[in-house]
């Protein structure tokens, strides 16, 4: 598995020469999708932070890396988001659907990511506030924190953030109360 994911971060860097044929690109970038398959985690996020790096040239690698993204790695996830934004706005379908993730992390990793791509808050406002419910404490925090970058078109979120200024953990307070100042 060592073997694998170096072999991945090195396709990866393959990605920042200039004189490569394209062939050879694409060769390589269908070999990081594949081991997007793989049974090591570390082998899969290897992978898809190696496919980040070639951007838009991996836009055939997006159904992989969407598949990847429904998975259960939240940390994993997280660089797959990471690349789909890399790779550019043919990745919002696959990142909209992954804000329907069993996976809470990975809804707000996906949001992120769908914010920096689109900057369209509708798209991710639903998830963002029904995640503030979340039984857990560190969702809850991300969650409030998601809509202070969201500025001004995250008001809708209002009424949610203000029910948290009376939470019991003092950091979710303390981030719905920053929160609800920006809003």
């Amino acid at each position: 598995s060592f073997a694998k994911k170096t072999a991945a971060t090195l396709i990866g860097d393959i990605g920042q020469i200039d004189n490569i044929g394209d062939s050879a690109l694409q060769a390589g970038i269908s070999v990081l999708a594949e081991t997007l398959s793989d049974g090591d985690s570390d082998v899969r996020k290897a992978a898809a932070g190696a496919l980040g790096d070639f951007g838009p040239l991996a836009d055939v690698a997006i159904p992989a890396l969407s598949r990847t993204l429904l998975g259960n790695n939240s940390d994993v996830n997280q660089t797959v988001a990471g690349s789909l934004v890399k790779i550019g706005q043919q990745s919002v379908p696959g990142l909209t659907e992954a804000l329907t993730s069993d996976d809470t992390l990975t809804q707000l990793y996906a949001a992120d990511a769908l914010w920096t791509l689109t900057e369209d808050s509708s798209l991710i406002l639903p998830t963002v506030v029904s995640l503030l419910n979340s039984g857990d404490v560190q969702t809850r925090e991300l969650a409030a924190l998601s809509l202070t970058y969201l500025g001004r078109q995250a008001l809708p979120a209002l009424p949610a953030v203000r029910q948290l200024l009376s939470d019991d953990n003092n950091t979710v307070r303390d981030i719905a109360w920053i929160a609800s100042a920006i809003l």
